[in-house]
């Protein structure tokens, strides 16, 4: 006769030895020694897929800089509160904050601003929600759309590995670095098909509930071209934006050059259109992908940013800017709300 090791004693599994055994057991012993063999006995897929699904929900954020916090610890203007917590912080900042700082600071994921994140865990928690909530931003400095299938690969490892229940909520913000390409901007076409690989990928995952996707547009980056914003001085040794951003730096040099209005007209051209081809790949993306949800917010085209919200280099959001970006784009999303 074989005994299940885990067995308390005088539980044996076999039906014949529990049976003579039972006349001799106390009532409670009975019942404890019926339980576990209901437990033993259970089907292994619901067994082991109530010990391995996690309740926690995950929300994705794919794009670049912006949504990576590049810089966002830096700001151009630093008021005194800002300064006092710098000054307090061991080591001054770190270089991986100069590069990328998810964690704290991006708009999507950042745990030091009323990010995405942050404002989604409350409407949960709010909500009455057990479910608990986590990030993952693969979001990268420098990427463009063609990055993005990449990403949403990345994005779909991390949610087999972690076992979550459900992707909830992503949101991508992408297309500056497509905008302000150095040998001219990348082709409508080809972003059209990359975002829609993008899109394919994430549409992989089966579950339940839709997969609620926040496509953000290109902000007005032009507009830091503005006089006002070249003649700010910056904290490096007091040179202007002008010189930093153009000539050390060389950012964006085709959509912050402009001189005239004619010029300002052709580069806002440039991320009107491919705000508009978002816009209608997200439409497309609908038809196409019946479990994602995808909508499309131009809030961040409308938002005005003054030097107040840029980072050191004059381009990049501080965290000020990372704080509106996250305020205003909120507004576009339809599914987190609580009815008053």
């Amino acid at each position: 006769m074989m005994n299940d090791p885990y067995a308390p004693a005088g539980c044996e599994l076999t039906p014949g030895a529990l049976f003579a055994k039972f006349a001799r057991m106390s009532l409670p012993r009975v019942l404890f020694c019926f339980l576990f063999i209901l437990a033993a006995t259970a089907p292994d897929s619901i067994a082991m897929g109530r010990r391995q699904k996690s309740r926690a929900l995950l929300m994705g954020v794919l794009g670049d800089s912006i949504s990576a916090g590049t810089l966002s610890d830096l700001p151009l203007k630093p008021c005194a509160k800002d300064a006092a917590k710098s000054a307090k912080r061991p080591g001054g900042v770190s270089a991986k904050f100069i590069y990328e700082n998810k964690e704290k600071l991006s708009w999507a994921s950042g745990r030091s601003v009323s990010s995405h994140f942050y404002l989604l865990k409350s409407y949960l928690l709010a909500s009455g929600s057990p479910d608990s909530l986590r990030v993952e931003n693969v979001s990268s400095p420098g990427d463009r759309t063609r990055d993005l299938p990449k990403q949403a690969a990345e994005l779909m490892k991390q949610y087999r590995e972690g076992n979550y229940s459900a992707l909830t909520y992503a949101t991508i913000l992408i297309g500056a670095n497509d905008a302000c390409g150095k040998k001219g901007a990348t082709p409508l076409d080809r972003m059209r098909a990359e975002l829609l690989q993008t899109f394919a990928k994430i549409a992989e995952i089966q579950q339940e509930e839709p997969i609620r996707i926040l496509l953000v547009g290109i902000p007005r980056i032009p507009d830091l071209g503005a006089p006002a914003i070249r003649r700010t001085h910056t904290p490096l040794l007091g040179l202007r934006c002008g010189v930093v951003r153009d000539r050390l730096l060389g950012s964006c040099r085709k959509l912050l050059s402009w001189r005239t209005e004619e010029e300002y007209h052709q580069a806002m051209n440039i991320v009107e259109e491919r705000n508009r081809l978002l816009r209608s790949t997200a439409i497309e993306a609908n038809a196409t992908f019946p479990n994602l949800e995808i909508v499309y917010s131009n809030h961040l085209f409308d938002l005005e940013i003054p030097p107040a919200m840029l980072a050191i280099d004059c381009f990049h959001p501080s965290k000020r800017g990372q704080e509106a970006i996250s305020r205003e784009v909120w507004l576009d999303q339809p599914w987190f709300w609580m009815e008053r």
